[in-house]
């Protein structure tokens, strides 16, 4: 399997388009034991911005064909697989947590599961975007709020002039619920948890 990435080497490129072709060949190696070793093809000369449609417009497709066939294989080194796995087994929990608690949808607030540096994962809201400085390339800012907890029932209060309220689902320290539908904690609709864990 040869991999056509483009190559973003040049001044203002993250290399997205090289860290792309390797991802997807890590995948490859690791979840579906590909054989043989995949090879990624890179258009154009090292540290320029250039993909297959800039080759094709300049050297045609003879000049496509041999970036091809000049593919190298990828052979990632140990820490590089540790990483992929790391990132596997985060998206993986990420995805379980986000079927056991689906997030309430916030008219004003953008909320997402996502992984902390100690590796729990966590509710982080979006306050807003940040600009690489080196780049120029804006990015979202996530930050952390509290550990996995879902509204799993609209509540209404009778003996509180018929208010109405929320009954929370909790993540416990070990990710497991905390409590139960029969007598999981509720609060006011208008008071939701604010702490840094709940």
């Amino acid at each position: 399997m040869t991999i056509a990435g483009d190559r973003d080497e040049g001044p203002g490129k993250g290399r997205g388009g090289k860290k792309a072709a390797w991802t997807f060949a890590l995948r490859a190696l690791h979840e579906e034991q590909q054989q043989p070793i995949p090879q990624l093809a890179l258009p154009g000369a090292p540290g320029s911005n250039t993909d297959f449609l800039d080759l094709l417009l300049t050297e045609g497709i003879a000049g496509v064909r041999a970036a091809i066939l000049a593919a190298k294989p990828i052979v990632p080194t140990t820490e590089e697989i540790a990483e992929f796995q790391r990132r596997s087994a985060t998206r993986n929990a990420i995805t379980r947590i986000s079927a056991a608690y689906p997030l309430p949808q916030w008219l004003t607030q953008k909320l997402e599961f996502r992984s902390r540096e100690s590796g729990e994962i966590w509710v982080h809201k979006c306050p807003g975007l940040k600009k690489d400085k080196d780049t120029g390339e804006e990015s979202e800012v996530w930050v952390p709020i509290c550990s996995p907890f879902t509204m799993s029932v609209w509540l209404r209060l009778v003996d509180d002039d018929d208010a109405y309220g929320v009954r929370v689902l909790i993540a416990d320290h070990k990710g497991a619920p905390a409590c139960s539908i029969s007598n999981a904690a509720s609060c006011p609709v208008s008071a939701p948890a604010r702490s840094d864990r709940v």
